[in-house]
C-alpha cells in the first residue's frame, strides 16, 4: 500500500515519522523545499520525494495525506483530482474543512473517495525540522465523512491514526467540525493575541507564572497562516468573539458593582462548568482501559445543567457511551438557583430520540441517529420504578 504527503511540515512530517513500521506501507512526500525533502529521505523518512505534484507519481497512490493549509489543499485538488485513481483515499489535516470540502465538491464524476481529517496535535513552531513521530501520542483525531464514504475506508483511517498512537477517532460533520474548531482552536488564538494586545504586557517581565504562560502560549503564531483559517472561518468565528466580549462584559460589570456574592455565584457556575468538561476526560480513560460499556449519569436540574442536554446526549455519538438523566430526589442540597426537572425535558430537548425496548433496566431507552451508545432515562419521581423510591 503506498501512502503519499503533500507537505512534509510538522503535521505532514510526524504523520510520515509515526507511520514507521506500519504493515505493508510504502511511504512517499511532495514537499517545495529541498532541504525538507533531503533530510527526509537521508532519515529513511520516505521511500522518494518531489518538489511538486505536477512531476509526483499521484495516479498510482492509494492513499493521499494533503498536509496543506485549507487554500493550498483546496488549490491541490483542483489541479490534481483527475490523476486521482478511482478507488484511492484522498484524506487531509486542514483545521478548517469548508474550503476543502468545496473543492472536492466541485469535481465532476468523482471516482476517488474523500473523507476529511485533522488531528488535534501541534506545537508553536512548524516545519519539518520540529517533526516527531510521537506528536500525535494520545490525541484526538477528528474525521469527517460524508455518506459516501465506505466503511471500509473508515476502518483504514481508524487502523492509521491508532498506529501514530492517537487516543481516539471523534467524528464529526464539516460544519459541526469547523464551529467546534472556531472555539476550541482559532477563539483561543483570538484570547492570546488580545491578551498580548494590553498594554501591560512588556511591564510584566518577571511576573509573569504558568496561567499567563499557557494563556499566551499559541499568540506567537504564524500570522499569515491564521489569517488565513480565520477568514475561511470567520462568520462564525466573529460570532463566538462576540460571545466571548459578551460574557467579559458580564465579568466586568460584576467587578465594577458592589454584589459580591453574584461574583461569588458567577465564579462557582463557571467552575462548575469547567469540572463538567474535565470528567468526559474519564471516558477516554474507562474505554482506553479496555471497559466495553460506559454509563455516564446526570442529574436533571433547571437552571443549572438542563441547558446542557443535547451536549450530554451527543456524546452518545462520539464514544459507545450510554447517557441517562435522573430525575432530581428531594433530598440533599441543589445548587443555588437549581430546580427540579422531570425526564420530560429531555424528551422536548431531543425530539429525534427513537424508543428502543426495554432490556430489564431501570433506564427507559432511547437512541439518537448515528449514536454508538443510549440515551436512557430514570424517573424516580414522575415514574416511580422500584418501591424504595415510593
Amino acid at each position: 500500500m503506498k501512502i503519499m504527503f503533500v507537505g512534509l511540515g510538522l503535521i505532514g512530517g510526524s504523520m510520515a515519522m509515526a507511520l514507521e513500521g506500519y504493515p505493508d506501507l510504502e511511504r512517499y512526500a511532495v514537499d517545495g523545499d529541498e532541504p525538507t525533502r533531503l533530510e527526509a529521505l537521508g532519515r529513511g523518512v520516505v521511500r522518494a520525494a518531489w518538489p511538486n505534484a505536477d512531476d509526483a507519481p499521484v495516479e498510482d497512490m492509494d492513499i493521499i495525506v494533503i498536509c496543506l493549509h485549507p487554500e493550498a489543499a483546496a488549490d491541490f485538488v483542483r489541479a490534481q483530482a483527475g490523476r486521482i485513481r478511482p478507488g484511492a483515499l484522498l484524506t487531509d489535516v486542514c483545521g478548517v474543512k469548508r474550503p476543502l470540502f468545496e473543492a472536492v465538491g466541485e469535481v465532476r464524476e468523482r471516482t476517488f473517495i474523500y473523507l476529511g481529517g485533522h488531528p488535534m496535535a501541534g506545537r508553536e513552531r512548524g516545519g519539518f525540522a520540529h517533526a516527531t513521530a510521537d506528536l500525535f501520542r494520545g490525541a484526538h483525531y477528528i474525521l469527517t465523512p460524508d455518506a459516501g464514504v465506505p466503511q471500509e475506508s473508515i476502518r483504514l483511517m481508524e487502523r492509521l491514526v491508532t498506529f501514530m498512537g492517537c487516543a481516539d477517532v471523534v467524528f464529526s460533520d464539516p460544519a459541526a467540525h469547523d464551529e467546534r474548531i472556531a472555539y476550541t482552536s482559532q477563539l483561543m488564538h483570538v484570547m492570546a493575541l488580545a491578551l498580548c494586545d494590553q498594554h501591560l504586557l512588556f511591564d510584566s517581565y518577571g511576573f509573569e507564572g504558568g496561567s499567563f504562560r499557557g494563556a499566551t502560549r499559541v499568540a506567537a503564531l504564524d500570522p499569515k497562516l491564521w489569517c488565513e483559517l480565520f477568514w475561511a472561518n470567520k462568520e462564525t468565528l466573529a460570532n463566538l468573539t462576540d460571545e466571548l466580549t459578551e460574557r467579559l462584559a458580564e465579568y466586568s460589570a460584576l467587578l465594577h458593582g458592589d454584589d459580591r456574592a453574584a461574583l461569588l455565584e458567577r465564579l462557582t457556575v463557571s467552575s462548575d462548568r469547567k469540572k463538567k468538561f474535565d470528567a468526559l476526560r474519564g471516558l477516554d480513560a474507562a474505554l482506553s482501559a479496555g471497559f466495553d460499556r460506559v454509563k455516564l449519569n446526570a442529574v436533571l436540574l433547571g437552571g443549572f445543567n438542563d441547558d446542557e442536554i443535547p451536549a450530554l446526549a451527543g456524546l452518545t455519538r462520539a464514544y459507545p457511551v450510554d447517557v441517562r438523566f435522573i430525575e432530581w430526589m428531594p433530598m440533599g442540597q441543589r445548587p443555588p438557583g437549581a430546580y427540579p426537572l422531570d425526564c420530560g425535558a429531555v424528551l422536548k430537548a431531543l425530539p429525534e430520540l427513537t424508543a428502543l425496548p426495554p432490556d430489564g433496566g431501570v433506564a427507559e431507552r432511547y437512541i439518537l441517529p448515528g449514536a454508538k451508545g443510549y440515551v436512557g432515562l430514570i424517573r424516580p419521581v414522575s415514574c416511580q420504578f422500584c418501591a424504595g423510591c415510593n
